[in-house]
């Protein structure tokens, strides 16, 4: 009897031995980690650079939610002459949005603009269409439009 007790207890001993060396089905009480920038409920500000105009422009950035924001950007009047001539003012469009691991897309309704070329021109050089992230940081964001870009966005967290 004394023997049967002992393998018992032995098997039990070795099972549970076995058991503690696999890997656990519990769930971790970490969260994953993700290269996408969370823009959700931040406000930016900074410039627009324009190297083919050798310009700088400010800018101004609110992503209200994780799709939709708004944007201060320059319209250039005579989007096509060359600067000095070159006149601008600031205007604030709505967007939506959709972030990737290495870019932010920005869709901007220009059929509001329609009438004048020179906003409609604006909003595409400015806004519209995939911005490639350079760097991230919480409080920083630099994004061209490819990697040899003419035009760089610089923003700095305020919110």
């Amino acid at each position: 009897m004394l023997k049967k007790n002992l393998k018992a207890i032995l098997t039990i001993a070795l099972l549970g031995a076995v058991l503690g060396t696999l890997p656990s089905c519990q769930k971790d009480d970490k969260e994953p980690v993700s290269n996408t920038p969370q823009l959700a409920g931040t406000h930016w500000e900074g410039t627009i650079t324009d190297t083919e105009y050798e310009e700088t422009y400010p800018c101004k950035i609110i992503f209200f939610s994780s799709s939709v924001g708004e944007a201060t950007i320059p319209m250039i009047k005579n989007n096509w002459s060359e600067p000095p001539s070159r006149d601008f003012w600031e205007y604030t469009t709505p967007f939506s949005y959709s972030v990737g691991d290495s870019y932010v897309k920005f869709k901007a309704d220009v059929s509001e603009y329609s009438r004048s070329l020179d906003m409609v021109n604006s909003v595409k050089r400015y806004l519209h269409g995939y911005w490639l992230i350079k760097s991230f940081t919480a409080d920083e964001l630099t994004c061209y439009r490819t990697p040899g870009s003419e035009i760089i966005m610089t923003l700095k967290r305020v919110l």
